[in-house]
Parts: structure tokens; C-alpha cells; sequence
């Protein structure tokens, strides 16, 4: 179940959640920030994060909310609370971690591994590192750690994959990004999803089989190409 719609913790779960997370403060100044947060693990958690890596004083609340007196959550409903939180959970990132969450907010499934590398890691000297953050392997597997423990991104053991934990991460990740960089998302999930071989029909078992035409089909959507997004449904896609 996702954590944003389960009920709420207590003001001590609250607190015990938080300080397992390696994030101290004083439970004056903690419990009405948690009450306005609804007790919901997920924004605990992600909070508990960006405080944690606040380099002159990790992990304290009390010594990182007097150095950032902009944020204050109180008079806001519990949507834009969310979005409060979110959005300084996005401000301190590395850009890498940042244009994974682009890329994984451009995704309609939850992305394979081996897709984010594609997109996401550099194998050739001309690639561009903008477009392609990750200069290493050991980057990438750092990152997506990161990004996991910090509450943005979960990830299915099995399966391999990574999504957003939730709309409303998707939507403050997404949301405000210049038109330019979404283009150039969508073409980067394009080049390496037109590049999978496609699987034989009597081969495809489930959904998942289909990922890479999913993803190319939206990529076209995105990049305003419809008639190549037709036939990829068409030929491909309409079973």
C-alpha cells in the first residue's frame, strides 16, 4: 500500500520513525510539523532526508529549520504540504538525481534498470553528460540508492524496476520543468527505446513484454511525432 494513503502515525510513531531515519530535533518543534503533515510516513520520511543531508549540522531539525526560515508548512492544506516538502526535497539533489526523476517521471511503467542506464549512464565519450549524468556504473547504483532512501523512488527486487512512489512525486517532479527539457527526456527514452529489438508476438506473456513499445509510443506522444505514435499502435502495440 502506498505509504501517502495509509492512516497516519501517532505523534510517538512519528517520532520514533523519524529519529530511525538518523534525524534528530525536539519534539516541541517536531510534532506540529508532523500533525501538519498528517503523520504520513512518506512525507516523514522524505523530510527526515533532506535533513539528514544538511551538511552543517546532519540529521538536526532544530539547527536546519533556524538556516532555512522560508520553509514552514502551517496554514497550508495537506496538498500543498506535500508539495512544500517535495519541492524542497528536489532543491538540494545532485543534478543527476534530479534528471533521473525527470526521466522516471516521463516513464507510464515503472522503468526496467536496464532502461535507466540507457538513458541515464555514459558509455561513449561524445555523450553528453547533461543528457547523461551518470559517468560510472558505481554513480548510477549510487544514485538510484539515494534517490530510494530518501523517499522519492521505490524499487520491485524482482522485477528490477523503479517508479516514483507517488502522483504527487511525479507531479512535483514534472510540474514547471521548461518544455525544452521535457523534449529532450522524451528523445532520450525514444533513441533507447526504438533501439530494443522488439519481441515476437507469440513470445508476449505480459505487460511488461511490451515496455519498450509503451514507452516509445508516449516518447512520440510527447515529441508531438502522432503519426509515428500511430503506427507503433498500430503495427505493434494493438493486439
Amino acid at each position: 500500500m502506498c505509504p501517502l494513503r495509509a492512516g497516519g502515525l501517532t505523534d510517538e510513531d512519528a517520532v520514533a520513525l523519524w529519529h530511525a531515519l538518523g534525524a534528530t530535533g525536539s519534539r516541541a518543534r517536531l510534532r506540529p510539523v508532523f500533525r501538519t503533515c498528517a503523520h504520513h510516513p512518506l512525507l516523514i520520511q522524505i523530510l527526515a532526508a533532506v535533513v539528514a543531508h544538511f551538511h552543517p549540522d546532519p540529521g538536526s531539525f532544530d539547527a536546519w529549520r533556524t538556516a532555512n526560515p522560508t520553509f514552514d508548512l502551517f496554514g497550508l492544506d495537506l496538498v500543498q504540504v506535500r508539495s512544500h516538502v517535495l519541492a524542497w526535497a528536489l532543491h538540494g539533489l545532485p543534478a543527476a538525481e534530479r534528471r533521473t526523476l525527470h526521466v522516471l517521471a516521463a516513464c507510464h511503467m515503472p522503468a526496467r534498470v536496464e532502461m535507466l542506464q540507457g538513458v541515464l549512464l555514459r558509455t561513449a565519450e561524445a555523450d553528453d553528460p547533461v543528457q547523461k549524468p551518470f559517468a560510472t556504473p558505481g554513480a548510477f547504483d549510487a544514485g538510484l540508492t539515494d534517490l530510494h532512501d530518501r523517499g522519492l523512488v521505490g524499487r520491485d527486487r524482482e522485477t528490477r524496476t523503479y517508479d516514483l512512489l507517488h502522483p504527487v512525486v511525479r507531479g512535483v517532479v514534472w510540474r514547471g520543468l521548461p518544455e525544452a527539457v521535457k523534449q529532450s527526456i522524451y528523445e532520450a527514452i525514444r533513441v533507447y527505446c526504438a533501439a530494443v529489438p522488439p519481441v515476437a508476438e507469440a513470445a508476449i506473456t505480459t505487460l511488461e513484454d511490451l515496455e519498450p513499445a509503451v514507452e516509445l509510443f508516449h516518447a512520440f506522444i510527447g515529441l508531438g511525432r502522432y503519426d509515428d505514435a500511430y503506427h507503433l499502435f498500430r503495427y505493434r502495440l494493438r493486439r
